[in-house]
């Protein structure tokens, strides 16, 4: 055996392999209450799913196909185009689309079973605390591809613990295909993978006295590994237009902060950042509650020694993560929300026959009631996207749709994309579907005006004193607004509509229609 190979299975109380399974069905079943709603509060998802829409030739893909093109190409955020080749995916895109969430969710939880699994030799109802993180920030921003990818990811570290016995190399010939595949479906889920494997051979191979030679040579059988994908990276990051090669930002402290309670938290479903970051807080707290009480309970609770050099390593790295990358906003809430379900499997406890019982019933009820919350949240974004997507019957695919914002809300935060439903409903144009890194790209006509942003811009831009911003200057999207855009899409908090309307709102355009959170302006013509 190797010098990596697991200890002896340890034997779980009795019943208590049965008891996860049941619990397991208990956490799919409370996690289906998300299945019966439409267009859920995920911010960044209906921009995906317009992509989706032109990649399978669903119903509006003729209005989307006026000014983009889809194009597989090989770059690393796939996970859902991949899927979507598939032709069962596309029959029903609604359908699909619940299913992705379901996995990108319940899929995390299983992930981290499998890894808890692989690393002690037994099921245990320990990985049920994975209910705390497998509703998290990355998950409620709409990061299709990478929360798809989560679970991959953790399955291949899994891969990684149950060949622990065997050679080096024979466990990373078999890791390497498995990672190239990560890659392909998204970039931080293999570089959190290609680290912390990196991490676990380098601890394995300086366990015992090692020359330098044998730690060079683990430590290049690691690089060939990576050695496809970064080689792919750089040609990927000079081909996409979008995408800034170089372009770093480390953000604010409430940025980081954001980024550090991203496993416990769901942002876009609080008012406010600060909200978030308090809710995250609450998260982390009632997690180490729970990891406080299984010691006062006396219980043993064990961290398997493999991950005692990879994960506070992995921690320190994290640190360094940029809040922006090359122009990529909340690039660093990624390796958190990896790192937390990691950690978790990587912990054992002994639990007695009683307290089995009581964990198992506690993390069910803790997630029943974060349920109901979710629910409540999700079916009031139903109604309100319902609400726009019948306002916007006045637009046609002859108009040009900007998407402007009154203040910063909560609402106006999970509507931020919510324009790509107009967008397949009526045809008009916007300028909002992600395309660098992702496998669309806009028609020649459209390209010069291709931009991405991660909020709306303040309509108080547009008026006539504020003509010197910056968002107007040459080859600008906003240059020739004017002549260009025929409407704006106005998003405000529900009770912020009187205030936008006192601050001169309609002498930006004249209102068209209206709801409990937006309104609908054709611009005013320009006196010539």
């Amino acid at each position: 055996m190797g010098k990596h190979a697991p200890k002896p299975p340890i034997r779980p109380v009795q019943g208590e392999t049965i008891l996860f399974f049941i619990a397991a069905i208990g956490v799919f079943a409370l996690n289906m209450m998300l299945w019966g709603y439409d267009t859920p509060p995920l911010i960044d998802w209906p921009n995906h799913m317009a992509r989706h829409v032109l990649q399978c030739g669903a119903a509006g893909a003729e209005h989307v196909a006026r000014y983009y093109a889809f194009a597989l190409d090989i770059v690393p955020n796939l996970t859902s185009d991949l899927i979507h080749t598939w032709p069962a995916a596309c029959a029903d895109l609604e359908v699909t689309q619940k299913v992705l969430i379901q996995v990108g969710s319940f899929g995390l939880f299983a992930a981290t079973a499998v890894l808890h699994r692989t690393i002690w030799g037994a099921w245990s109802v320990w990985p049920l605390i994975t209910v705390m993180v497998m509703h998290n920030m990355t998950w409620a921003f709409g990061f299709e591809n990478f929360v798809l990818a989560a679970p991959a990811a953790i399955l291949v570290l899994a891969l990684w613990f149950a060949m622990a016995a065997r050679g080096a190399v024979v466990r990373l010939a078999v890791i390497w295909p498995c990672a190239v595949l990560v890659y392909v479906m998204h970039l931080y889920a293999f570089g959190f993978i290609m680290l912390i494997i990196g991490l676990l051979e380098l601890h394995d191979v300086t366990r015992a006295p090692s020359t330098r030679a044998a730690i060079l040579r683990r430590a290049s059988m690691v690089m060939a590994v990576a050695l496809i994908p970064a080689v792919h990276l750089v040609g990927a990051l000079r081909a996409s237009t979008e995408l800034e090669a170089g372009g770093i930002d480390y953000g604010t402290p409430i940025q980081f902060l954001t980024a550090f309670v991203a496993p416990f938290a769901s942002f876009g479903l609080f008012a406010s950042t600060v909200d978030t970051i308090v809710a995250g807080l609450l998260g982390l707290a009632v997690t180490a509650a729970i990891i406080l009480w299984v010691r006062r309970a006396g219980l043993r609770m064990s961290l398997d020694p493999r991950v005692r050099f990879a994960l506070p390593a992995l921690a320190l790295i994290t640190l360094l993560v940029p809040y922006y990358f090359s122009g990529i906003a909340y690039t660093n809430m990624r390796f958190p929300v990896l790192l937390a379900p990691v950690v978790l499997a990587a912990i054992r406890v002994d639990f007695t026959p009683r307290t089995l019982w009581v964990f198992a019933g506690a993390m069910l009820v803790l997630l029943a009631g974060k349920m109901l919350w979710l629910t409540d949240k999700w079916a009031l974004h139903d109604a309100q996207v319902a609400e726009l997507r019948a306002a916007a019957a006045v637009l046609s695919p002859q108009d040009r749709l900007l998407v402007t914002r009154h203040e910063q809300a909560q609402t106006i935060r999970l509507h931020s994309h919510s324009a790509a439903y107009i967008l397949r409903d009526r045809g008009p144009y916007w300028t909002g579907v992600f395309t660098g890194g992702n496998a669309i790209a806009p028609l020649p006509a459209y390209a010069p005006r291709d931009k991405t942003h991660l909020f709306p811009i303040p309509w108080q831009v547009l008026m006539p004193i504020h003509q010197d911003h910056e968002v107007f200057e040459a080859d600008s999207y906003l240059a020739d607004w004017r002549d260009f855009y025929t409407h704006t899409l106005v998003l405000f908090a529900p009770d912020e509509a009187a205030r936008a309307q006192a601050a001169g709102l309609h002498n930006l355009g004249a209102p068209l229609a209206r709801g409990s959170f937006f309104e609908i302006l054709e611009f005013h013509p320009v006196a010539r």
